[in-house]
């Protein structure tokens, strides 16, 4: 898996909140991600993290199903990485709600 960086924008996917899924952004990377910088978070589910920070003006929440064809793959899995035309829709998306 490709890691996160320091400087990477960022949005949250809530593996567990309801069926909708909610995105939450923009945020961005102020460290390099690494294993279990919180061992406690999330109950230890997720150890792989990164600390990040608010970027944009106020944090929105998006169900999943409106940005879908940005997030997911063919198959409907949401991505880890998003880049080019896809990560500039998103933070344009996100920058005019």
């Amino acid at each position: 898996m490709k890691a996160v960086k320091a400087g990477d924008y960022c949005l949250l996917y809530n593996y567990t909140e309801g069926k909708d899924h909610p995105i939450y952004g923009i945020w961005k990377a102020v460290i390099d991600g690494k294993k279990n910088i919180d061992k406690n978070a999330w109950w230890g589910m997720y150890p792989y993290q990164v600390r990040v920070k608010l970027y944009s003006k106020e944090c929105q929440c998006v169900p999943r199903h409106s940005i879908e064809n940005l997030v997911a793959d063919d198959e409907g899995r949401v991505v880890n990485f998003i880049t080019g035309y896809r990560a500039k829709e998103l933070l344009q998306y996100y920058s005019i709600r």
